[in-house]
């Protein structure tokens, strides 16, 4: 009889365990278990499950994008190459395997994770190809050196106008 009992209260407790480590990824901190979710969620096809990952203003774009593409669109693999994390920022380097029906052609594309550590946990704020990354990481890096160059040329107009009034002022006193 005890052993019985103990038998059901273990089965219960394994259920009960089982149950709550499958909800748990979507408020982990645990970046490995949400990724991990999210691709297991994509490679079934299952996009709703997988948009839940997303930041609020991402999700409609991605299940537009997957909308698009349609049901004859599968997904083989999902395989994390690269993980590089700063504070709350983490990219994710994945290399995707998938193919179109009645094709069948087996394709392969890498794709850039970005994924950040708020106060729900670690939510995708933007999937693109490598290529689109690297132009867009360029484009960016590219933007933010102009305005560099424009700070550094406002700065040595200001200090050239401060040396003209300094200059002017000094023309201005009486000389002795």
């Amino acid at each position: 009889m005890k052993t019985l009992l103990f038998l059901i209260l273990f089965s219960v407790g394994c259920a009960a365990s089982m149950k709550k480590s499958r909800e748990q990824p979507k408020e982990s901190t645990d970046l490995r278990l949400i990724v991990r979710d999210f691709h297991q969620q994509m490679r079934w096809g299952l996009w709703e499950r997988a948009s839940m990952y997303m930041e609020e203003s991402q999700k409609n774009e991605f299940m537009g994008r997957f909308d698009e593409l349609g049901e004859d669109y599968k997904i083989t693999d999902l395989e994390v190459k690269l993980v590089t994390k700063s504070g709350e920022n983490s990219n994710v380097e994945v290399e995707q395997q998938w193919y179109h029906e009645p094709n069948m052609t087996l394709q392969k594309d890498r794709f850039i994770e970005e994924w950040h550590l708020g106060s729900e946990g670690w939510r995708l704020v933007k999937r693109s190809t490598k290529k689109e990354f690297k132009k867009i990481k360029k484009e960016k890096e590219e933007a933010e050196k102009l305005e560099a160059e424009k700070e550094k040329l406002k700065l040595e107009a200001k200090k050239e106008a401060e040396a003209q009034e300094a200059q002017q002022h000094r023309n201005t006193l009486p000389k002795e």
